[in-house]
């Protein structure tokens, strides 16, 4: 630790700050469209999992970590598209639908990666996805992810489609007679953030460690949820708050060799700190923000 001098650790700090904002960034985003459409849906820590194995998955059988990103935004949506099934056209109750969601990944995906690893084995294989490309030393999903944000911003604030999704996650019902059809956003909005959070789960798979674990996700699709409230339904605020968190993760991270032996006493309060502080600064936030005003309210036509 005394070889690293104080440029190099703020620099490394910075590094894995934007490594652990993407996934949160993605996440966040893919929810605040779903949410912009009045669909609440918790289970994204679930569409993030499932994402991330499906991500592993197609850059495993493909050979490339472009195409294990494809993937991942694939099984996401579809993973999404379930829930947007059970909560817009059949209208179930949507948090007791994410919870659900959650349950069939963590099971799923648990029982998947043990027969895709034998499988991977029985072909002289091993179970991982090629390392993602990185032109002239560019973070490939840093750069993805600021352009996510970017779209995402403009196309909600500033385009027809945009102002089509908030009025039907603010009054479904006015959508309804100006001639929207709001089973239609719903879905599509769960889609398209579905693939979102999918992306995100790859970005943790692919991107960062390669494979797949159980529960990798660590719950990161939970606290997504949280760092929309904390950006205000805001592409742009979500991003910032992502990345305070990221920041703060890897600060504990930077501590952890500073401490010395204290770290063994001290490392669950490390790994708490970023969690207990977003709490903190979100309880400051929460009661001024405002939600869309049909958020989790489902909307029956007749």
């Amino acid at each position: 630790m005394n070889d690293v001098t104080v440029p190099e650790l703020v620099a490394s700090t910075l590094h894995r700050g934007v490594q652990a904002a993407v996934p949160l960034a993605l996440a966040a985003n893919g929810e605040l469209i779903a949410e912009r459409a009045g669909l609440l849906n918790i289970g994204i820590e679930g569409v993030m999992l499932i994402g991330a194995l499906g991500g592993v998955a197609s850059a495993w059988w493909t050979g490339s970590a472009v195409a294990g990103l494809i993937g991942a935004a694939l099984a996401g949506a579809l993973a999404a598209l379930l829930f947007a099934l059970w909560t817009v056209a059949w209208r179930r109750d949507q948090v007791v639908t994410g919870l659900a969601i959650n349950l069939l990944a963590f099971g799923l995906t648990g029982v998947a990666v043990q027969r895709l690893d034998r499988f991977a084995e029985s072909h002289g294989s091993t179970f991982v996805a090629p390392p993602l490309p990185m032109p002239a030393g560019i973070d490939p999903l840093a750069t993805l992810t600021l352009l996510v944000v970017a779209v995402t911003h403009v196309a909600i604030f500033c385009t027809r489609p945009g102002l089509t999704l908030r009025a039907v996650g603010e009054n479904p019902e006015a959508a309804d007679t100006a001639g929207i059809r709001v089973a239609l956003v719903r879905f599509i909005a769960a889609a398209v953030g579905g693939a979102l959070v999918g992306l995100a789960g790859g970005a943790l798979s692919v991107g960062m460690t390669h494979r797949f674990q159980e529960f990798m996700t660590g719950g990161r699709g939970f606290l997504a949820l949280a760092l929309v409230i904390f950006g205000r339904w805001s592409p742009i605020g979500v991003a910032i708050a992502a990345c305070f968190f990221g920041l703060l993760d890897a600060l504990q991270v930077t501590l952890q060799p500073t401490l010395g032996d204290a770290v063994h006493l001290l490392y669950p309060a490390l790994v708490a700190l970023p969690y207990v502080l977003t709490l903190v600064a979100l309880a400051g936030v929460t009661g001024r923000a405002r939600a869309p005003a049909a958020l989790a309210t489902p909307y029956d036509p007749r």
